[in-house]
């Protein structure tokens, strides 16, 4: 009669792969006066946000990762959040832009898009977040991020931030 055996217990632990945040701002090229009116115009009319900082392009920041061997799944949490002069009494109406695209290493694209984030979106009346399923695919990965926001005196009145978590669980025994 044949011996049975237990199959060999297989144990994972949660991991985080990488974490970023930052402040999203206009590209250092953009025209300071171009800057100056979109800022007056918001703050005169927030409802009209993709005309006001339509002449404006926005600095992309990226993030790269390693997703190591016998890693299980990834997921990729992104949050952002906008803030604005008189943000307290805005509760609809577009909040910002957020572009995101996530490159595997293989060259496959995954949340690649333009998003309008608006003020009614926000969880718990803070940011925004999303929650990205990807392949755990071994090697490097690349997040591109660039967004509307402020920086310096301007961003007293509008400003935009970013956080990013890369999350997975790597095999540990088995």
């Amino acid at each position: 009669m044949d011996k049975i055996l237990p199959d060999e217990e297989i144990e994972y632990q949660q991991a985080v792969l990488m974490e970023a945040d930052g402040n999203f701002a206009p590209e250092s090229t953009t025209n300071e006066s171009v800057l100056e009116a979109a800022v007056q115009s918001f703050l005169e009319d927030p409802f009209d946000f993709e005309e006001v900082f339509e002449d404006i392009t926005w600095e992309e920041y990226e993030h790269d990762f390693q997703v190591p061997e016998d890693s299980r799944f990834l997921v990729i949490e992104v949050k952002v959040d906008y803030e604005a002069l008189g943000g307290e009494d805005i509760n609809a109406g577009p909040a910002g832009s957020f572009e995101c695209s996530i490159i595997s290493p293989d060259g496959r694209e995954f949340c690649e898009g333009y998003t309008l984030a608006n003020w009614n979106d926000r969880d718990d009346g803070l940011e925004i977040s999303w929650i990205i399923p990807c392949p755990s695919i071994v090697g490097e990965w690349v997040i591109k991020v660039s967004g509307s926001g402020m920086e310096g005196l301007p961003g007293i009145a509008y400003s935009g931030t970013y956080e990013i978590k890369v999350k997975s669980e790597i095999l540990v025994s088995g």
